[in-house]
């Protein structure tokens, strides 16, 4: 039994039996929010057609006429003279049209999404080391809490620079649950069913739910309320939801951890397992009983420490840039695809779910490495096509741009799942073709439960 670990005491407990299939179909429902809160810039910042209404005394139904669509149609200039008002589409209430961002202004909704991505980068960044420091649960659920409230801060904002400061605090609460989240479900898993549960599509069933909401609502205030009462549906599963059984045991906190396992025993219909890992996990980090609690502390300062994992967090840094750019430039430039908006937001999001059936299968099939490669240049070769599709005189122009677009979309999607299985079986919770090819394999490979259990066999890898 000297080999026992936590991955055969999660396989006595039934491997992926009631509780496992619970904690999966909670991480997913709670996506509902997570998607919400990043895609509402796609529809809160789009710019309804609008045009210069100094003089101007027509009705708003001119936009329907395709007759009236003259040169004054987003010209900010009206017979050589600045305009002072304008004049909006009213099917849509976006904060364009609220708050008349055109012109001298016309790079506020920018802003606010940059502010909110910058949000997201912060709540990843932090997400790790609150999470190592306090508990995969009370970070998770401190995400849920700032993302209600600041999705009602959003929705009572009286000017855009309120608003641009509630989705830097949105970004934050979304970044603080993203990167947790599968962390979170994963560590009362076995590593073959990881890849699994992290490839069922609900972030892209609930970007296109998105969507058709927003097609019927029309109101980027009522979008955010949508999304914070959503939000406020999870707060009262604290008590529901333990916190990691795996935590807890490197944490030295084995009464927790054994109160954790017998409870999946119960719910899973399974004995307790033989639970001395347990005491063996809290012995290695320096206890000297069961009841003391561990005083060790990891920081993000172990990646400066560690040789290995500094090589490993730059390239998966480059990697998760490249992943970060290609996905959300698309899906917030999706205003500038021709045709209609809505009918756009749901094409840019529906392409993810094919790219999750072949994000799916390279990742069985070829191990997380190739998989990403061959994303990385299906999404960037196509992004380049754009590009080139720009310069060129083709009546088709549109339709090509839109096309290339889409599939760009879909390797960059695909590119999520092998990614994130890869940075979370490399080390824990604290996170271009080139560099992915140089990273070790992690298909099947156990999670790791302590920073010293990132550099054994498999750091040979790095070194071939």
């Amino acid at each position: 039994m000297d080999t026992y670990g936590i991955e055969d005491l999660i396989q006595e407990l039934g491997g992926y039996g009631r509780y496992q299939i619970f904690m999966t179909v909670f991480i997913h429902a709670y996506k509902a929010v997570s998607v919400f809160s990043m895609y509402a810039m796609t529809f809160a910042g789009a710019v309804p057609l609008w045009h210069c209404s100094d003089t101007d005394n027509s009705s708003v139904n001119e936009f329907d006429n395709k007759e009236n669509e003259t040169i004054r149609l987003k010209s900010c200039f009206l017979n050589g003279t600045a305009c002072s008002t304008y004049r909006f589409d009213n099917k849509v209430n976006t904060i364009v049209s609220e708050w008349k961002l055109v012109c001298d202004l016309k790079w506020a909704p920018a802003t606010a999404t940059t502010l909110q991505m910058t949000g997201v980068l912060i709540g990843n960044l932090a997400a790790g080391q609150i999470a190592d420091s306090i508990g995969r649960k009370p970070t998770f659920y401190l995400g849920i809490s700032c993302s209600v409230a600041s999705n009602l801060l959003a929705f009572f904002s009286v000017n855009w620079e309120m608003f641009a400061a509630a989705r830097f605090l949105i970004g934050i609460a979304t970044g603080l649950a993203l990167t947790v989240q599968y962390t979170f479900a994963c560590e009362f898993m076995l590593s073959k069913w990881r890849a699994a549960v992290m490839n069922i599509p609900s972030w892209e069933i609930f970007a296109a739910v998105y969507a058709g909401i927003a097609y019927l609502i029309r109101d980027w205030r009522y979008l955010h309320l949508v999304t914070a009462i959503i939000g406020s549906l999870f707060l009262p599963t604290w008590k529901l939801i333990p916190e990691s059984v795996r935590w807890y045991s490197a944490r030295g906190r084995a009464d927790d951890a054994i109160s954790v396992v017998r409870s999946i025993a119960k719910m899973n219909r399974q004995s307790v397992p033989e639970l001395s890992v347990i005491h063996r996990v809290c012995k290695h980090e320096g206890e000297r009983d069961i009841g003391t609690r561990s005083q060790k502390q990891y920081t993000i300062l172990e990646l400066l420490r560690h040789r290995d994992l500094l090589i490993i967090t730059l390239k998966l840094s480059v990697l998760w840039l490249n992943f970060g750019y290609s996905f959300y430039a698309i899906t917030f430039g999706v205003n500038n695809f021709s045709g209609d908006l809505f009918l756009n937001i749901f094409l840019v999001t529906i392409v993810e779910l094919p790219a999750q059936l072949i994000s799916f299968i390279l990742n069985m099939r070829f191990g997380r490495r190739k998989a990403n490669a061959f994303c990385l240049v299906v999404s960037g070769s196509t992004a380049l096509a754009v590009g080139i599709v720009q310069v060129i005189d083709t009546p088709l122009r549109a339709v090509l741009t839109n096309v290339c677009a889409l599939i760009s979309k879909i390797g960059a999607s695909a590119m999520f799942v092998p990614m994130a299985a890869l940075s979370m079986e490399l080390y824990p919770t604290v996170v271009s073709l080139l560099l992915i090819m140089t990273l070790p394999e992690t298909k099947n490979m156990a999670l790791r439960d302590k920073m010293e259990d990132k550099f054994k066999t498999e750091m040979k890898d790095l070194k071939r």
